[in-house]
């Protein structure tokens, strides 16, 4: 099922309008990864089918014209581990606060990648970025500009490349 996030706390399926019903895939699936491949700003689907080829769903959201900005934050440890992994990250943007934490799996053969992705609407920077590290630390960053992949070097105080 996919659903589209109405911005009030409520979904709407949207799986029959995207051409995503079951008659498109025919195959037995055995997991998904969800990444931003062409790193547009917004996430792709990978699905890996049992006895054929993997199944590519390029997102085409931004091609379309869409207006909502992005961020996307990749954490880089240096005294916790390497990834960031169970770091969580606190993104504030005008009145949307959101939260995600970066997992080393999501399930049998499934990953949402460990670049953690914020979508902004219509709010094109963000106003504070909280990393609160598996180890202890903070790192607090503000004024960030949206619409690209952020790294953050535990630590460090600046924002990478």
């Amino acid at each position: 099922m996919l659903l589209h996030n109405r911005g009030d706390a409520s979904f709407e399926n949207v799986t029959a309008a995207a051409g995503l019903g079951s008659a498109a895939f025919p195959h037995v699936k055995w997991g998904t990864g969800l990444v931003d491949f062409d790193n547009d700003g917004d996430v792709d689907i990978v699905i890996l089918n049992q006895n054929a080829p993997p199944t590519i769903i390029k997102n085409i959201l931004n091609e379309r014209g869409s207006k909502n900005h992005w961020l996307q934050i990749r954490l880089r440890g240096v005294k916790s581990n390497r990834d960031g992994v169970g770091a969580r990250v606190r993104v504030a943007a005008g009145n949307r606060v959101l939260v995600d934490e970066v997992h080393g799996g999501r399930g049998y053969q499934s990953h949402y990648g460990s670049r953690l992705h914020f979508g902004l609407g219509r709010r094109d920077k963000v106003d504070r970025i909280e990393v609160r590290w598996i180890g202890g630390g903070t790192d607090v960053l503000e004024n960030v500009a949206a619409d690209r992949l952020l790294t953050i070097t535990e630590a460090s105080g600046e924002p990478g490349p």
